[in-house]
């Protein structure tokens, strides 16, 4: 993690500086890596998550397309699966 702070720059000096770097880099490491691996869980969630609502509205859309069919359509539907 390099700063770049005018005031870092010219009044501390440079292996003062190259050690707060350094040391600042070894405690946020983890850090970042759990931020990295939260941020990959939430994309999948996220993934996941839109191929869920895309079958639940095709599901849906089914179920509405059953809803305006005639009875006598939805009777010989039935028989249909019945047979199967």
């Amino acid at each position: 993690m390099r700063t770049s702070s005018k005031v870092w720059a010219t009044r501390v000096d440079s292996v003062i500086r190259e050690y707060v770097d350094a040391r600042l880099t070894e405690e946020l490491r983890p850090i970042e890596d759990d931020i990295a691996a939260l941020r990959g869980a939430l994309l999948g969630i996220r993934e996941a998550s839109q191929s869920d609502i895309g079958q639940l509205t095709a599901r849906v859309n089914d179920a509405e397309a059953l809803l305006q069919m005639s009875t006598s359509r939805i009777a010989q539907l039935r028989r249909l699966a019945d047979e199967e």
